[in-house]
């Protein structure tokens, strides 16, 4: 009978033995875990909170803002560049004889069309007006026009003439002499 309770005896310290191992190991690992967690959040905060990791990061996004820019300036540069093709600065030249008035229109950025050019005559005001739309790649360049000339009382509008040459547009407008 002894021997039984040896035997029960060995077995309950067995199982007691397991589980405090069972225990122990949960313990140790979530010990473990608390520990790694500690370390990372404190290498972490203490990388945050130190002055050299602003710098960086202030370099890193004055780096970035300094590629936006220069992205920002290339676009502009090809804007300007296209704006600069398509505007009608020197699109009209007035020569002035004794004569008449000549107007030479270019009519490049209007696609040497002379249709897309509309004089209009309003008292001794001429007003030239056109537009046109070139479709680009993913975009729209709409070029318009509109300039007027007080050309005082002495031009003869009804004897105006207009003649296509080349990519101009030449109207003549005779002065009135009497």
């Amino acid at each position: 009978m002894n021997e039984y309770r040896d035997d029960e005896h060995r077995m309950y310290e067995h199982r007691k033995h397991r589980v405090w191992k069972y225990i122990g190991i949960i313990c140790a690992t979530l010990l473990g875990a608390f520990l790694a967690f500690y370390v990372v959040v404190d290498c972490t905060m203490k990388r945050m909170t130190s002055p050299e990791h602003y710098m960086r990061e202030a370099a890193r996004m004055n780096k970035m803002a300094m590629q936006n820019i220069k992205e920002f300036d290339k676009e502009v540069a090809q804007m300007t560049r296209v704006e600069e093709k398509f505007l009608h600065k020197n699109t009209i030249k007035l020569i002035r004889t004794p004569d008449s008035y000549k107007f030479i229109i270019d009519l490049k950025p209007f696609k040497g069309n002379q249709n897309a050019i509309n004089l209009d005559v309003n008292g001794s005001m001429l007003t030239i007006s056109g537009e046109c739309t070139t479709d680009k790649r993913n975009s729209e360049i709409v070029t318009n026009l509109s300039e007027t000339y007080d050309l005082g009382k002495d031009a003869d509008f009804d004897k105006m003439s207009k003649k296509k040459e080349g990519d101009k547009l030449i109207v003549n407008i005779p002065i009135d002499k009497d």
